[in-house]
This record gives structure tokens, C-alpha cells and sequence, in this order.
């Protein structure tokens, strides 16, 4: 008795590989015929992996170079603006700042473990910066915050005190500004490598509204690094070296009544779930607060416009792909329908049909989705290699693969589109009339 059940076993076997065998033979018989049919998925899949990227680069630079980024139980507070208009004197920004006393009624929050603390100097200031005898000089905010606040950063934040040359750390917003003025003024765009090359010179007391002014203080400066920690409009210097300035120098005419104001903290919350309550009592205090939380709602604020239009398009594509593979596959079952039929006489069942069929598709899908991947792959590089020069504002717009695994993502896109499109031409040729196919 086992010897029976042990050869049905092997016929069992032997049946099952033989008709793997000979659907794989029709199958790659059939393919290059049937990758005709699906040429559009290449460019599905291709805007599918440039439009995953620009969504993810698009938000990475909001995040970081516009709204900027905080940690998750950090919060970030500034004072409400009040004003009605926007001042063009650059210079006079002690009018929004955190009163002393606020910040010492943010400090006594228990549930707050640390702050750091944004000044601005209010002064005039200018920054002049240049090479090989050429230079240029443009007016400047200057901020200042603690050597801590670059705390688990790129910048080596123990570094960053007062001393000689003095290190200056550029906010990426700030680069941004400078970058889309020198394009529509015709000056030369500036990054990182470039600006550590530049002799730069720090100028007190002397700006584009104060040229008359005789107490003129300079300083030598040195790049220490770009930060997407804070998005102002200036330099940011160590705290230390405004302070001492300003006790210096306190009896010049030239400093304001408050020679530096506070124009910004950067709390941590001792407990993430406590995040809620201590921000409403901020605003109680008539302060704004935002958080990553916040940072996150603007963004996708800022992005849903792209991603609608995106989708538009992805679904215009995906519809004219899958009507062109469908009305392929029906021009393709038709042409195969004296075989298909000869196949049902001799025993295949309907399900073998759907399958095959199917299987030829999801093989298909499967190359064209890896060639739409590669495609799209070669023009998000081009993109991201000449975007700068074809639109020159968006300099600093870092190009980047979206998210991880794409590539599989691509295939498996491809696949499911290649097969559900030939899903019901299969159906027709399973359940065709096989006399009327025969004759």
C-alpha cells in the first residue's frame, strides 16, 4: 500500500512539474509579444518615483530650511507681532521681543527642564565678506544664543564662543534669502565651501540707515557653520560676545535703551504628554508657541497642493496605462484565441487560462517596473544636478530617492497594474466560445 501512494505521490509530481513546465515555455513564448502591450508603465512608474521624491525633498525643505525642526518635546515660543505692517528698517526689531519678565515666569514652569534663550543685538550692524581684493557688504541681523543650543548638531558646539576670529553660524533661511537676492541682482550664488573661504569682517555701528556715525567697531569673523536650528534673517554669533559688547560699550548714543532683546526660546518639556497644557499656558501669557507638532500641520499644509496636483496627474497616467494594456491584451487574446481554444479541448482548465495570462502580465509589470525605476532614478539625478541653474532660486533643494525600498515599491506597483489590467481580457479568453473559436 505504501508503494502505491508513493507512485501516486511521483505521478502527482511528475503532473505538477510538467505543467509548470510547459506554462512557463507558453509564457516566455508569449512575453515578448505581450511587452508591447505595457510600454506606458515605464513612464508610470518613473513619474511614480520622481513625484515620491519631490513630495519628500519638497517637505525636508520646508522643514528644515523654512519652518525649521524641533526635537519632539521641544517648543518653540516668540512673541506675537502686533503691528499691523511689516517694517522695512531691519534694524528694529527690539519692537517684538520676550520681556524679562516672561521669561522668568516661562522659567518657574515646573515641567520645563531647559531653555535657551535667542538674543538679538540691537545696534546697526553690517557684514562684509569677500576674496582675492574683491569684497561686498550687506546689512545683518545679529543673533546670539549659547554654545549649547548646538547641542546635537553638525556644528561642534563647544567650539562656539567668543574668541578670535569671532565663529558665526548662518542660518540655511538666511543663505536662501542671500541666494534668490544675488540672482535677481546678478551676483554670484554662495554655499558652505564657498563662504569658509571669505575673509569675512563684522561691522557695529554702521549700516545702509547709519552711515554717519563715528563709533565704528569691527571684528574679525569666521564661518562656523549653516543651521536649520533657526530661520532668521541674520548671523548668529555666541551669546557671550553680545553681552560683553553691550556692557561695554553701554554709554555709546548709538545702543537703544535694551541693547539685545530676547526674540525667542527654545523649551524642552519634561514629559511629552504635559506638551499641551504647558503650551496653552504660554499663549496664555500672550506668546506664541509651536512645536514639531505645529511645524508638521504647516508643512503638509504647504505640500497638499502638490500632492494634489501630483495625484492628478498619477491617476491621468495610471488610467491611459491601464486602458492601453487592456485594449493590448484583448488584441492579444484575439490572436491567441485558436490556441487558448485548443488548450481548453485538451483539458486546460479556465483557472490555468486566467492564470497564465495573469503570470504574463505580472512578469511584464515586474520589467517594466524595474526600467520605470531606473528611468525615473537617472532623471531624478539630472533633476537634482541642474535644478539650481535651470531655476536658480531653488539652490540649496536637495534631490533625493523618497523613501526607502522604492525600488520594490516600483515593481510591485507595476505588477499589480500590469495584472489587474489583463484580469478581465483573461476572463473573455477563458470563458471564449470554443466552437465557434475552433471553426
Amino acid at each position: 500500500m505504501s508503494m502505491d501512494l508513493s507512485n501516486k505521490i511521483s505521478q502527482y509530481a511528475r503532473y505538477i512539474l510538467r505543467n509548470a513546465y510547459l506554462l512557463i515555455r507558453e509564457m516566455i513564448t508569449n512575453i515578448p509579444r505581450s511587452l508591447i502591450s505595457g510600454f506606458g508603465i515605464i513612464f508610470l512608474i518613473s513619474f511614480l518615483v520622481l513625484s515620491i521624491s519631490l513630495r519628500e525633498s519638497v517637505k525636508d525643505y520646508l522643514e528644515n530650511r523654512i519652518f525649521g525642526k524641533l526635537s519632539i518635546n521641544q517648543i518653540k515660543i516668540t512673541p506675537v507681532n502686533k503691528t499691523k505692517y511689516i517694517s522695512f528698517n531691519l534694524l528694529s526689531g527690539s519692537k517684538n521681543e520676550i520681556s524679562r519678565s516672561k521669561i522668568k515666569d516661562i522659567s518657574r514652569i515646573k515641567e520645563i527642564e531647559n531653555i535657551e534663550k535667542v538674543i538679538r543685538l540691537n545696534f546697526p550692524a553690517s557684514l562684509r565678506g569677500g576674496m582675492f581684493g574683491r569684497y561686498m557688504r550687506t546689512d545683518i541681523f545679529i543673533s546670539g544664543v549659547d554654545r549649547t543650543f548646538f547641542r546635537g548638531t553638525k556644528i561642534r558646539w563647544k567650539d562656539f564662543v567668543d574668541s578670535e576670529p569671532l565663529p558665526i553660524v548662518i542660518p540655511n533661511f538666511a543663505m536662501d534669502l542671500y541666494n534668490n537676492f544675488a540672482v535677481a541682482s546678478g551676483l554670484p550664488q554662495l554655499g558652505e565651501r564657498a563662504l569658509k573661504r571669505f575673509s569675512v569682517e563684522l561691522i557695529l555701528g554702521r549700516s545702509s540707515f547709519n552711515r554717519t556715525r563715528k563709533n565704528i567697531f569691527k571684528y574679525n569673523a569666521k564661518l562656523f557653520g549653516l543651521s536649520s536650528k533657526v530661520t532668521t534673517a541674520g548671523v548668529i554669533v555666541p551669546s557671550d560676545f553680545i553681552r560683553k559688547f553691550c556692557i561695554a560699550h553701554k554709554d555709546d548714543p548709538g545702543l537703544q535703551r535694551s541693547p539685545y532683546s530676547c526674540i525667542m526660546i527654545f523649551a524642552s518639556v519634561k514629559r511629552i504628554k504635559e506638551l499641551p497644557a504647558i503650551s496653552k499656558k504660554i499663549k496664555d501669557m500672550g506668546l506664541m508657541v509651536e512645536s514639531q507638532m505645529d511645524i508638521a500641520s504647516k508643512t503638509d499644509k504647504a505640500t497638499s497642493f502638490i500632492d494634489w496636483i501630483l495625484a492628478l496627474v498619477m491617476i491621468t497616467i495610471l488610467i491611459l496605462t491601464i486602458i492601453a494594456i487592456f485594449n493590448s491584451y484583448l488584441s492579444i487574446i484575439y490572436y491567441r484565441g485558436h490556441s487558448i481554444s485548443i488548450q481548453r479541448i485538451l483539458g486546460a482548465s479556465k483557472l490555468r487560462i486566467v492564470l497564465t495570462v495573469i503570470f504574463e502580465a505580472a512578469i511584464m509589470g515586474a520589467i517594466y517596473g524595474l526600467l520605470g525605476y531606473l528611468l525615473g532614478s537617472v532623471l531624478l539625478d539630472l533633476l537634482s544636478e541642474n535644478i539650481s541653474q535651470w531655476i536658480p532660486i531653488l539652490k540649496g533643494f536637495d534631490l533625493k530617492l523618497g523613501i526607502e525600498n522604492l525600488l520594490v515599491l516600483s515593481v510591485t506597483v507595476s505588477m499589480l497594474v500590469s495584472s489587474l489590467s489583463a484580469l478581465i481580457p483573461a476572463i473573455f479568453a477563458a470563458n471564449s466560445n470554443l466552437f465557434r473559436a475552433i471553426k
